[in-house]
């Protein structure tokens, strides 16, 4: 009896289960599997909090880098950051509004950004 029937689910249908994680634990989830490595750049929505520790050592600014930069074509559902923007240097503020400018392209439907 094969027990295992989660990876047997597509990809669309995983993704749409990571999209109720944050994606924090979507990440934690993607190391569990070599196949869903990629999946937590597939759901539509980016939900971000700087004191996260990311996996591989990755800052904030890569991840969010990163996940912009996957799927250009992917609509977004919804954008959080959570950042202390004392930690951004000029240049760091200037990529802040290049991903709001990115999010808004690509028609996000909630857009949250909170610093403290």
């Amino acid at each position: 009896m094969d027990c295992d029937r989660i990876s047997e689910l597509p990809d669309c249908l995983l993704t749409h289960i990571f999209s109720y994680l944050s994606t924090k634990d979507s990440v934690k989830t993607s190391i569990l599997s070599k196949r869903w490595e990629f999946l937590w750049l597939k759901v539509s929505k980016l939900d971000l909090n700087a004191i996260d520790v990311h996996p591989h050592g990755q800052t904030l600014v890569s991840s969010v880098n990163r996940f912009l930069e996957f799927d250009r074509g992917l609509c977004l559902q919804k954008f959080k950051l959570k950042y202390q923007s004392s930690a951004f240097s000029f240049n760091g503020r200037k990529r802040v509004m290049e991903w709001i400018a990115e999010v808004v392209h690509r028609g996000v439907q909630h857009l949250m950004l909170k610093t403290n």
